[in-house]
């Protein structure tokens, strides 16, 4: 079985999460279960954003989940950090031009959804702070305020910005973050594979066929999707060899710089 990099995972407290009850609690996984779900499915480094930084209530909560990932991928071999950025929040910046000095942070998640903001409004200083940087981007997508064709005007206006667009396969048709990248000219727009859409019958190899694979990029959404079922769906799809491990470790490597050493 090949090795996998997990380019989009969540690791922390869901308590600020919008699910509820036991479905809530079905999004707790402690570290020990954390690192064998990822041996299981020879996931060889996890990419990953704190929960508590996706729904924060006020700044400070989100500077802290920031500085305890930082701290816990610093010390955790498996882990590496995407360092949450909020324009609501401008002490954000100033923590995450801190932490991508790091080299266990593989660059800033942003996730208009869950922050309340329009990429209308925020989008240009945004992707020109990212880009500013030479920062790996990675944004979630599909929801009504990040249409994944509104990062195509980023893209193509800055070559050297590099934006993967989370959850191919989430929202409307299932077509929208292959349509934005077959509409970027610059090769800079990718898309993870995190949706549960992804499971969907042909999706993946029809992605494939629009776009090639050189594009799209093994992300599982852990704790929210399960690990093994993420890994399965390339494992077992109609894709050629070459063409699994490209999604499954060599793009996410050349993107983020994390060796992987094919088994």
């Amino acid at each position: 079985m090949y090795p996998a990099i997990d380019i989009h995972a969540h690791f922390g407290d869901p308590a600020c999460f919008p699910q509820q009850g036991l479905a809530k609690e079905f999004l707790r996984l402690p570290l020990p279960e954390f690192r064998s779900a990822c041996a299981r499915s020879h996931i060889a480094a996890a990419c990953a954003s704190p929960m508590e930084a996706i729904f924060p209530k006020n700044a400070a909560e989100l500077l802290e989940a920031n500085r305890r990932m930082a701290e816990l991928s610093a010390r955790e071999p498996l882990l590496y950090q995407w360092v949450v950025l909020n324009p609501l929040f401008p002490e954000s910046y100033a923590q995450a031009e801190q932490m991508l000095e790091s080299p266990k942070c593989v660059g800033i998640k942003l996730h208009p959804d869950g922050h309340g903001y329009a990429l209308e409004q925020y989008g240009r200083q945004l992707f020109d702070f990212c880009a500013g940087r030479k920062a790996l981007v990675e944004i979630h997508t599909g929801d009504s305020c990040s249409d994944p064709e509104l990062l195509v005007p980023y893209a193509n206006q800055n070559p050297g910005l590099r934006i993967i667009a989370a959850h191919v396969g989430y929202g409307g048709d299932g077509a929208a973050q292959i349509r934005a990248i077959q509409r970027s000219t610059q090769g800079n727009l990718y898309a993870d594979i995190s949706s549960a859409r992804s499971l969907q019958n042909r999706l993946l190899e029809w992605a494939v066929e629009e776009v090639g694979a050189e594009r799209l990029i093994f992300g599982t959404d852990t704790p929210i999707h399960h690990m093994g079922m993420m890994r399965a769906r390339v494992d077992f799809s109609n894709l050629e060899e070459a063409q699994k491990k490209m999604i499954l470790f060599e793009n996410a490597s050349r993107l983020t710089g994390i060796p992987v050493q094919e088994q």
